[in-house]
């Protein structure tokens, strides 16, 4: 990423592309638009971060419900959604990572509260599918 040098301003920062968390990576193409969002993290005094995500095309997403979390993965069931409702879609996925989760303690946080249904977007990486979605509050 380059920018344009301002008189008195930044020149560059570093942004965190969460979908790459584990190592793999979008490939995106040169020129693609990317959107970026801007956060106060947790130091004292609080600074900026950067996390970056990009449109996934539709073959590359499932709907699922959350089934389960251990060891720092969710088990998610696939499912349609119908007239009927939601349906499920073949097996049960285990080892699916939330790569929203960015701290230790928002690890989990869609496994509750017990007896809700939690539906997310499964998104196919080339690490496998994850889950791309950050806890309802400040970073």
């Amino acid at each position: 990423m380059q920018w344009q040098a301002i008189t008195g301003g930044l020149t560059g920062i570093v942004i965190h592309n969460v979908a790459e968390a584990t190592g793999a990576t979008h490939l995106l193409a040169e020129g693609t638009v990317v959107r970026v969002e801007e956060r106060l993290d947790r130091n004292t005094p609080p600074g900026f971060i950067y996390l970056a995500s990009a449109t996934v095309p539709a073959a590359g997403e499932r709907l699922a419900r959350i089934v389960s979390y251990q060891d720092g993965t969710y088990t998610v069931q696939p499912v349609t959604r119908g007239s009927g409702g939601f349906a499920n879609d073949g097996p049960p996925i285990a080892g699916v990572p939330n790569l929203g989760e960015l701290w230790d303690d928002e690890k989990g946080y869609l496994a509750g509260p017990i007896g809700f249904d939690r539906y997310v977007r499964l998104l196919n990486t080339p690490a496998g599918w994850a889950i791309l979605l950050h806890p309802p509050r400040m970073v």
